[in-house]
């Protein structure tokens, strides 16, 4: 039997192709960085939000290399109204974010970069500046700096988790603990003022 080609839906507002300067840290010059992003339908489940699949595609030298990333949109513990809160103020004013996970991603975002908690603010802040990790048995909170300016918890600098080498970026999954009440700062841009809502233990 033949089979039939899937069926193609035009979005809302049609398909959008833009050029773009690329800003990316790891870019080298002469690469060309493509970005596709492919809108799913949502789940037939009650309750399932739409999911969006990223690809990227990248041309380095001749060689290309593609990465598929999936994001399912996290739903809030049910007993739980949140974990921590974030006050802070950026270019958009003065703000407050609920953390209601286990684990979220701060920084400027970008087309390949994945934001829980996305700033608006100058580029000293990377696309994905930190992460925040909540260690469920013991409700610690453990910072991971992943920027390229640095982080500073209560004005003490972080242990970067990043380093180069051969080329290429990579995460040496090096953590702080980050104390119930804290001030986090983004290289020196933005300031976080962090407060978990449980006690440790």
């Amino acid at each position: 039997m033949k089979r039939s080609e899937p069926k193609i839906v035009a979005p809302d507002g049609g398909w959008q192709i833009q050029l773009l300067e690329n800003t990316d840290d790891e870019t080298q010059a002469g690469d060309i960085v493509i970005h596709s992003e492919l809108a799913l339908p949502s789940k037939a489940d009650i309750g399932a939000g739409s999911m969006t699949k990223r690809i990227a595609t990248r041309r380095m030298g001749g060689a290309e290399s593609a990465a598929t990333q999936r994001y399912e949109p996290a739903a809030a513990p049910a007993t739980v109204s949140g974990y921590a809160t974030i006050e802070y103020e950026d270019q958009g004013g003065k703000k407050t974010f609920t953390i209601t996970k286990d684990q979220i991603v701060v920084g400027r975002g970008g087309r390949d970069y994945w934001t829980d908690l996305k700033l608006d603010t100058l580029p000293d802040v990377s696309r994905e500046h930190l992460r925040l990790r909540r260690d469920p048995s013991t409700r610690q909170w453990f910072l991971k700096d992943l920027s390229r300016l640095g982080t500073t918890i209560n004005g003490e600098k972080v242990p970067s988790s990043i380093e180069f080498a051969e080329g290429e970026k990579r995460d040496r999954n090096v953590e702080a603990p980050v104390p119930a009440q804290a001030r986090i700062g983004l290289a020196g841009v933005v300031y976080l003022e962090f407060r978990s809502s449980e006690s440790n233990g």
